[in-house]
């Protein structure tokens, strides 16, 4: 035990000078942990920002319940949704089935139906709706009268006898020129 008290006695400045080091590489590791710790807390503080005195865990928790609630508006919007689409489809196919019986189909044609009477004042128009039903109007045009009438035409054929006007119309109706 002497030869260790010798020792310390003469190296005691060697030895205040190895403790010195000893510690201010404690201080530098102490300060280095230190930034990580606070940089660590401000990324905590950032993720709990707005949430009161919640900590990790209720913060995740909290998390869950929003997914949940989410997840519940989301089956809540895709229902009402599908119920949407139902309902529009049902009235596209209204509006299908009402396009299908409305005119779609037209023809027109101009003539003279007298040699003393001009300027094509008599006309026959084949309105068809998309089945080629409908009905072919033919107005004549004379000096003295002006007469109208109209004839039935069933899938682009009609019961009574057409006149080559209204046969023209009828064409042009049915070609869709």
């Amino acid at each position: 035990m002497d030869s260790f008290m010798n020792f310390v006695q003469t190296a005691n400045l060697i030895l205040f000078i190895v403790l010195c080091i000893f510690v201010i590489v404690c201080f530098m590791l102490l300060a280095q942990t230190n930034r990580k710790l606070n940089r660590l807390r401000r990324r905590y503080d950032i993720l709990l920002r707005g949430r009161g005195e919640l900590d990790l865990e209720g913060l995740i928790g909290e998390h869950s319940a929003d997914i949940e609630r989410n997840n519940q508006r989301m089956q809540e919007i895709e229902e009402k949704t599908d119920q949407r689409i139902t309902q529009l489809i049902r009235d596209f196919q209204d509006v299908e089935g009402s396009i299908s019986s409305s005119i779609q189909k037209v023809g027109y044609h101009r003539y003279n139906a007298f040699d003393y009477v001009t300027n094509e004042m008599s006309f026959s128009i084949a309105l068809l709706d998309s089945r080629s039903n409908g009905i072919i109007l033919t107005s004549i045009f004379g000096s003295d009268s002006s007469t109208t009438f109209a004839k039935e035409v069933r899938k682009g054929k009609s019961n009574q006898e057409l006149s080559i006007e209204e046969e023209i119309a009828l064409g042009r109706a049915l070609q869709g020129d």
